[in-house]
């Protein structure tokens, strides 16, 4: 097997670009697996540019630098790197330290061995902390009493924020914080699924101004192309429906894995057409995930969309978390 650099943990900032990605925070370091390598000799297998990258061999001292790296991050991403680096260890790898010297930039990282090579891109970027609030919308139904809209409730904020800093902060050093999680009541028959005029009209004056961005559950949501999101940059607000079963994604899996294959990717294809055509089906958490992390994305920058199979922020029928380089920058801008 050839050498090539890869994660040392499923959310540690490595991206499976190509070239292959890491996202260092900048007076921060990052931490990235060379593998495949029986010998290793960081002065002579390594090139890059000293005046814009310090890489340490730190796998002598691994269980250090990974509690040492842990330390920035919440406390229950702080177990799992632990865990994730006994568990699987470094057999026949080498575990380097990497800290970027200049801010927002795009340095290169080479193994050279001989014939073999393997390349790394170091993405150097600040640190980024964004407030977000939670608004959970009830209002009349037919009968007007206030039994329609959300069936989610505001405990339910503290675990989107924590699964929102899991995805983005070793992935683009952006760090969420919880600034409130409020009911709100609406003495108005509205229907079902809300639309986007709806959003719009009664639900954005409702933000939270204290917050950089806020978000809203309303039970079920709808835009006019049948998307289960929505958001408005300009007033820092968007909108997720509560079961949003019409974003189909690849089944998580355990970490480390493959990337899929063609056929596997035409199954995932196949099994999203289908389902929009048989009874309806109940949504996931990893699907509200994705529609929450796509709408924050575009909150924190990311205009319109793009045609990357997999990418966050894809309208494509493949779906994924995947960001890279350009997403990264342009929520840093």
């Amino acid at each position: 097997m050839p050498a090539r650099f890869t994660a040392f943990h499923q959310y540690s900032g490595f991206h499976e670009t190509v070239p292959p990605l890491l996202v260092a925070p900048y007076r921060g370091k990052g931490l990235v697996k060379l593998i495949n390598v029986r010998s290793f000799n960081i002065q002579s297998d390594l090139r890059f540019n000293r005046s814009d990258l310090t890489v340490k061999d730190v796998t002598a001292e691994a269980d250090k630098s990974v509690l040492e790296y842990a330390q920035e991050f919440p406390a229950t991403l702080r177990d799992e790197y632990t865990a994730t680096h006994i568990r699987h260890g470094l057999h026949g790898s080498a575990l380097l330290s990497i800290e970027g010297k200049r801010l927002s930039y795009l340095a290169d990282l080479n193994y050279v061995n001989g014939r073999i090579q393997a390349p790394l891109q170091v993405y150097t970027v600040p640190w980024r902390q964004v407030t977000i609030s939670f608004r959970f919308v009830h209002y009349w139904n037919v009968d007007k009493e206030m039994k329609a809209g959300t069936t989610h409730d505001p405990s339910l904020a503290e675990k989107l924020v924590a699964f929102l800093n899991r995805y983005y902060l070793p992935a683009a050093n952006v760090e969420f914080e919880l600034k409130s999680a409020l009911p709100i009541n609406f003495s108005r028959f509205l229907g079902s699924p809300i639309s986007e005029a709806q959003f719009m009209e009664f639900f954005i004056p409702q933000k939270d101004s204290a917050a950089e961005m806020t978000v809203f559950f309303a039970g079920e949501f709808r835009t006019s192309d049948n998307r289960y999101g929505a958001s408005h940059f300009n007033a820092g607000c968007a909108i997720v429906s509560d079961h949003p079963i019409g974003e189909y994604l690849p089944p998580d899996t355990t970490w480390p894995s493959k990337s899929p294959t063609f056929e596997q990717s035409e199954a995932w294809i196949d099994q999203r057409v289908r389902a929009a055509n048989l009874k309806p089906r109940t949504s996931s958490d990893r699907e509200l995930h994705h529609t929450l992390a796509h709408e924050v994305g575009h909150l924190l920058g990311h205009a319109g969309h793009n045609r990357q199979d997999e990418h966050i922020m894809t309208e494509t029928s493949l779906r994924n978390f995947k960001m890279d380089r350009p997403f990264i920058g342009m929520i840093h801008r």
